[in-house]
């Protein structure tokens, strides 16, 4: 069972996925355009060691809001052919209500309960495997 703190985090990435999305994908244009203004005095004189290429790729890699979409991604790539994935976007992508979501799906109260603990359980995993929390 997840601490309630920790659902909500979990939660919350799945209901603001699109703004995350757009976060990252800001955070990746800003990242690409950074450092590309010509220094013309500084041809040759570089002193940094490593790839500069590299290094915007690991700073990439460790945004949080990219971070949380691989979340979200890889929770939804989980339950892609089965029916908990139109859960998962009407109750969180569309934001319908728990009863709205029952009815339209066919299921009772407490099967719903059931498979939202279920994909917060795969969803916690890779929050774990990204080290999030």
């Amino acid at each position: 069972m997840l601490d309630r703190k920790i659902r909500k985090k979990i939660e919350w990435a799945f209901r603001n996925y699109s703004t995350l999305q757009k976060q990252g994908a800001d955070y990746i244009v800003e990242l690409a355009e950074q450092g590309t203004t010509p220094a013309y005095g500084l041809v040759g004189g570089g002193h940094a060691p490593g790839n500069p290429t590299e290094s915007k790729g690991i700073k990439a890699a460790e945004n949080n809001a990219m971070l949380w979409c691989k979340v979200v991604e890889n929770t939804l790539t989980t339950f892609r052919w089965d029916i908990e994935y139109e859960l998962i976007k009407m109750f969180y992508f569309e934001k319908k209500s728990r009863t709205r979501v029952c009815e339209r799906l066919g299921v009772a109260e407490r099967t719903f309960t059931y498979w939202t603990e279920n994909i917060m359980n795969y969803a916690y995993q890779w929050v774990q495997e990204y080290k999030l929390m």
